[in-house]
């Protein structure tokens, strides 16, 4: 069914039409990297070595506009107060998707970093040194549309990535604009930020994530330890299996997203932050009882994000599993009884309260 909205004097008015529609897209892109080598080699110190990896690379996209020509997936819906012509799909809530608006036929450019130290260690017997990594990934990539007129660069995108101490996972990432904004107004004008300002780029927008995990030994294989029966349900079902050979786990993911944003009452420009705090775990109560719980905090909101409850029961032949959802919108319960073996697999009771239920 093809919907299409048109906006007039405050009012929607929506045409639809069923039957048979497609819609297709595609796209060409080619790419050309190198990889540059620096190492710098110590006689004396506790420092052996130093290896930085330079990674550049070229990437040439096309993609047509699928809102013209043959295509025509898209149409001019109405004229926003900038006076600019929106443009809507006639294929507006497809459970699929839609198809990508706007034409590209341009160039990326990108900048991939690794540092790495070598330094004594008195663990390693044999060669007597171990590897430290500083930066596991440091990248720096920008694009150039040559098929629009104006805004042809993209943003200027920053990531970065790194584990410390084998359990603490570290990336963010920071994003400057080359383009200046209009303080009258707040919009991005086509004017570069140079030339307004004498500043290169604008800040934009950054984001840190922080990740630790308990025990430190994460790195584990419940595949060498497992029974027969245990694979099978490690294959049907990885993130719901229940390893009784770690006692206990815990992750912790704290995140906080900052964005400028221009105020056109005050004519200024105010940082607004976000963050949040989220954890999982589980733990043995005996040899055959295992329960976790998965919650976390908004700042923001001053609020208990979504929170889960997992309870697990091992009953030889048969397993028992109850996911309780205590409090919130999504207020529910699934208890499930099974057997283990993945011939009778269909042999199960399930009993559950949708949150739906609660409408």
């Amino acid at each position: 069914m093809l919907k299409q909205y048109n906006f007039t004097e405050g009012n929607l008015d929506t045409n639809k039409q069923t039957g048979f529609f497609t819609a297709r897209d595609f796209n060409l892109s080619s790419a050309v990297s190198t990889r540059i080598y620096g190492i710098k080699l110590f006689k004396q110190g506790a420092i052996r070595g130093i290896r930085h990896v330079l990674t550049p690379a070229v990437r040439f996209s096309y993609r047509p506009d699928f809102g013209r020509g043959i295509f025509n997936y898209y149409y001019n819906s109405f004229v926003d107060k900038n006076y600019t012509n929106q443009r809507l799909s006639y294929f507006e809530g497809a459970l699929l998707g839609l198809p990508p608006d706007g034409k590209v036929a341009g160039v990326g450019f990108d900048l991939g970093n690794t540092l790495q130290l070598k330094v004594r260690s008195k663990k390693d017997t044999i060669n007597g040194t171990r590897k430290v990594s500083l930066i596991d990934g440091l990248n720096i990539a920008t694009f150039y549309n040559m098929a629009v007129d104006s805004f042809r660069w993209s943003n200027l995108a920053i990531t970065y990535r790194n584990t410390l101490f084998e359990n603490i996972n570290i990336s963010g990432g920071m994003s400057y604009s080359l383009y200046a904004i209009d303080k009258p107004t707040g919009r991005v004008t086509p004017e570069f930020e140079y030339s307004k300002t004498g500043k290169l780029m604008r800040f934009d927008r950054a984001n840190v994530a922080i990740g630790a995990s308990l025990p430190v030994k994460k790195n584990r294989n419940a595949m060498n330890t497992a029974s027969e029966e245990q694979v099978q349900a490690i294959g049907r079902n990885y993130s719901g299996y229940a390893d009784f050979n770690i006692p206990w786990s815990l992750n912790v993911n704290y995140s906080i997203n900052i964005n400028k944003d221009f105020l056109v009452a005050k004519q200024k420009d105010t940082l607004r932050l976000t963050q949040d705090i989220n954890f999982f775990g589980d733990i043995n109560l005996t040899t055959k009882w295992k329960i976790g719980i998965r919650s976390g905090y908004d700042f923001a909101t001053k609020k208990i994000s979504f929170t889960t409850f997992d309870i697990y029961r091992d009953l030889h032949c048969w397993e028992m599993r109850l996911n309780l959802i205590p409090f919130g919108f999504r207020k529910s319960y699934n208890f499930a009884l099974n057997v283990k073996s993945s011939v009778l697999q269909d042999l199960k009771l399930v009993r559950r309260r949708d949150f739906r239920d609660n409408l």
